[in-house]
């Protein structure tokens, strides 16, 4: 039993480092609840949000636009704000354009 629990151990270190090593090669995005996903979705995102012609949207508008629950709607949007894709002014989200 003790072996399987080393193997077990072993196994999910090298998921760790896996991990670490794709988010730090940016292939994968950490949300702000720790959650990641694929950079190709956020770059995904990031060109559908420029494109949709919004130049402010609610939560629930992103919500059922790109079919999230809130559960991964709110991390991808704070994730958004902090890297410069949207700002959070009161409830709503701006598209913040590049110069």
């Amino acid at each position: 039993m003790k072996a399987k629990f080393a193997t077990a151990s072993h196994d999910i270190i090298g998921v760790q480092d896996a991990l670490r090593y794709l988010v730090g090669a940016g292939r994968l995005v950490r949300l702000p609840n720790q959650d990641l996903l694929s950079a190709l979705v956020v770059e995904d995102l990031r060109v559908r949000l420029r494109q949709s012609g919004w130049k402010t949207f609610s939560i629930v508008a992103f919500k059922d636009t790109f079919g999230l629950t809130r559960r991964w709607a709110i991390p991808i949007l704070e994730y958004c704000d902090a890297a410069g894709i949207t700002r959070r002014e009161g409830p709503n989200r701006v598209i913040v354009t590049p110069p």
